[in-house]
């Protein structure tokens, strides 16, 4: 996270070894899908039963453009991503 975010300091809880196994797995599938970390996560959220309304947002426009593409996830790989 960079360090002139607000939420910096806020997300250091977040730092261990099964999160980041966690975005390693998010980087594997972004990169076999052309995607990214944050569009397959919004696609996966999508999916999620209960989930209304997933909030995404960006400071600017080449942040938004990073989450608002189309990814299809297969049943395989929205498991794999669940049930880690």
């Amino acid at each position: 996270m960079p360090s002139d975010s607000i939420r910096s300091e806020t997300v250091k809880v977040y730092e261990n070894d099964r999160n980041w196994s966690i975005v390693d797995n998010l980087t594997k599938l972004a990169k076999k899908k052309n995607s990214t970390n944050p569009a397959i996560a919004l696609a996966w959220l999508i999916l999620r039963p209960g989930v209304i309304t997933p909030v995404a947002s960006g400071k600017n426009l080449k942040q938004l453009n990073k989450i608002f593409q189309e990814v299809n996830l297969t049943s395989q790989e929205l498991d794999d991503l669940t049930n880690f």
